[in-house]
Order: C-alpha cells, then structure tokens, then sequence
C-alpha cells in the first residue's frame, strides 16, 4: 500500500509538470495571436458603434440631422431644435427642442430659471449633440453648425470624496479651478449652479469671479447656469458677448407649469418653495417658508433703496438742487 501510494503521488507530480508544460505552450501560442485580436476587437468596436449611430439616426422618431462641421472660428456653433438624446428616449416623454446659438463674440450663456425647469438637461444636451458630433454621429436635431472644440469641460452634478477626505464645495472647487486651468479658446465650458456648496455671500463672488475669468481671458464658449440671479448683470457689464437665457415657466392659474422652454432675458425667481410644495411638503411648513421669503425679499429692497437714497444725498450736494432730490426720492420709495 505505501509503495502504491508513492506511485501515486509521483504520478500526481508528473501529470502537474505535464499540464503546466502544455498550459504554457498554447499560452505562448496564443500570445503570437495578441496583435491580431486586439485589432480585430478595435474594428469590431468601431463597427459596433457606427452601426449605432446609423441605427438611432434611422430610426429615431423624432429625427437626426447631418451636422456641419468646421474649424474656422473658435467657439461659433448653431443648433437648430437641439434635443437630449438620452432623455428623449423614454417612456412618455414629449421633449420640447430647443435652440443653440454661440459665435466668437458672443461667447457666455448665463441660464436661469426654476428648479425642475429643464436648465440641466439643456446644457447637458449641448454637451452630449457637441460630442456625439465629433465621433461622427449624426445629431438629435433638425440643423446644426459646430466648431470643433478640444475640449468639453464640465462642472456639473454634486457629490463629495468621503474617502479621499474631500466635501462637496471642495470638489466643485477642484473642479472649476481644472475648468480655468485647462480650457482654451477652442474649448466649450458647461457649468451647472457652481457656489451653491457655501455660504450666499462667497458663492456669489466665486461664480461672479470665475464667469469673469472665462469671459475676459479664457474667451471660449461657455454656457453657465446658475441661481445667483445678481450674475445676471453682467450682460450689461459685457454687452454683446454675455446673453441672459432663462427657462421659462407659467403661474399664471395659481399652479407652477414648467415650459421648458428656453427664451431670451433673465429670470429673477427659482421658485424653489414652489417646487417644495409640488413635492407634497407639510403645508405649514410652505407658507413659513413664503412668509419667511416675503419678509427676507422686503429687507433687500429697504437696504437697496437706503442705500440709492444715500448716493442720491451725496451726488446733490455738488450737482442737485433740493427739487431734483426730492423728486429722486419719490421715484424710488414709490
């Protein structure tokens, strides 16, 4: 029995040394193959994906568009009833298109608008067409003219790095500061509510100061959407390069209806306690919230118009008469 049990083991010995030699030789075979499946697996990808693109471009129901491309100047880009391809395609969603309009001069979309409104898929849409154009796929849309850009830097979304020891405002933080390092004039920039991490105060500055940036050295197309609807003035600040856009929305019969629709101009309400409201908040919890707003709302407009009365004070003591500040003071408390 020992004998016969040493036979085995030896012969256990044999048949591992035998399998390994054999592993190893078709191993070695099949690594003169590595070049010639890693080929066949990049074409068959490439393949895969330009049938994809022609089927949905075919079979859309809503229609896909040859976009033209360019490279001429930096930043031009024309979308005619653009659409997000993701979105459009589920269940009973009617998507609203919407249009797409930058040049070399005028570079920098400020959007405003409700929450809910559709802000973030409009400037996510813009990312996915530009992208989607340049790997040669036709575009959710009925025309469009892109620049080629070497870059889509974005700012969108929020979420922190628990484990990294990283908050939320520092990522958006990271982020922008990646955005400002890194773009060109041939870059397109999306950026979605930035500064809303901290406090009003230091938001505000922080997106006024990185809007500025972008505007005055970066120069590139840009499309920043936003709650700070104070930034809103620096459409007259650079006259022809920043437009004002804002989604609109109807509350006309006493309910919020959101449009989706993007228009000309500013929007100076969020409507966020509209939204709350929709959301089935405890309704003590709502008027609170309005009669807290309400009183907030009447504070600011106080504070501003001392303020105004002040400089009207200091400008009457060298160029107005008695009559021209007293009819200054009644327009503004009026």
């Amino acid at each position: 029995m020992k004998e016969l049990s040493n036979r085995i083991a030896s012969l256990k010995k044999e048949y591992a040394a035998a399998t390994k030699e054999i592993v190893g030789n078709a191993m070695d075979i099949v690594g003169t193959y590595l070049p010639i499946l890693h080929q066949s697996a990049s074409v068959v990808g490439a393949i895969d994906s330009l049938v994809a693109f022609s089927k949905v471009a075919a079979f859309s129901a809503t229609g896909y568009c040859r976009p033209t491309m360019s490279t001429d100047t930096p930043g031009k880009l024309n979308i005619v009833s653009g659409r997000h391809p993701c979105v459009e395609l589920q269940n009973s969603v009617q998507f609203i298109p919407n249009d797409y309009t930058f040049s070399h001069d005028s570079r920098f979309a400020l959007l405003t608008g409700p929450n809910m409104g559709g802000k973030s898929t409009y400037i996510r849409g813009l990312g996915a067409i530009v992208v989607m154009a340049q790997m040669g796929s036709f575009v959710p849309a009925e025309e469009a003219t892109i620049n080629v850009v070497d870059a889509i830097l974005c700012r969108v979304g929020a979420g922190d790095l628990q484990g990294k020891g990283i908050s939320t405002f520092m990522a958006e933080m990271l982020e922008s500061s990646s955005i400002l390092n890194r773009a060109t004039e041939r870059s397109l920039v999306i950026i979605d509510e930035l500064g809303r991490g901290t406090s009003t105060r230091d938001g505000y500055g922080l997106a006024y100061a990185i809007a500025r940036y972008i505007i005055e050295s970066v120069r590139c197309a840009t499309i920043f959407a936003t709650h700070f609807h104070e930034i809103t003035a620096m459409e007259d600040e650079f006259p022809g390069v920043v437009k004002n856009l804002h989604v609109s929305a109807d509350k006309s019969s006493g309910d919020l209806t959101f449009m989706y629709k993007v228009m000309g101009g500013p929007c100076l309400e969020s409507f966020g306690i509209d939204v709350a409201e929709m959301a089935g908040m405890v309704k003590s919890v709502v008027e609170e919230a309005k009669r807290k707003a309400k009183e907030l709302e009447r504070f600011e407009y106080k504070s501003r118009d001392e303020q105004v009365l002040k400089r009207f004070k200091a400008i009457s003591r060298v160029s107005m008469d008695g009559d021209a500040l007293a009819a200054a003071r009644s327009a503004i408390e009026n």
